[in-house]
């Protein structure tokens, strides 16, 4: 589990606000993001490629991520071998990747009071 211990002086009610309004995502939806990410222009099969999944593991959290704003479908006419159409896929550039938080990390502030969904605990 990562943890990151805030040093400089930021009162807890704003960084709560901070991590209140980005979106947190699972591992295995930061997985899919990465591939995103790394492949640009990419159809879920060939998000499931990169990373070694069925194409139901790819399908559910891209969904998920496309719900959270995170990515966006491309418009354009892209077409597999039998001429059907397929959705493709992009990150949205409005989020920095490494700013999104993963449910699973522990963030605490100096005093060490941790941050549990975005309150003080």
């Amino acid at each position: 589990m990562g943890c990151l211990v805030f040093n400089m002086p930021i009162s807890p009610n704003s960084l709560c606000a901070y991590f209140g309004v980005l979106p947190k995502i699972s591992r295995r939806q930061k997985e899919v993001l990465q591939a995103i990410v790394e492949l640009q222009a990419c159809s879920d099969r060939e998000i499931a490629a990169h990373l070694g999944w069925e194409i139901n593991r790819i399908t559910n959290r891209r969904g998920e991520l496309l719900k959270k704003n995170l990515i966006k479908r491309i418009d354009g006419a892209f077409r597999n071998e039998y001429g059907n159409p397929i959705d493709k896929w992009s990150p949205n550039p409005q989020y920095q990747q490494e700013k999104l938080p993963i449910t699973r990390k522990r963030y605490f502030l100096e005093n060490g009071q941790e941050i549990i969904n975005g309150r003080v605990s």
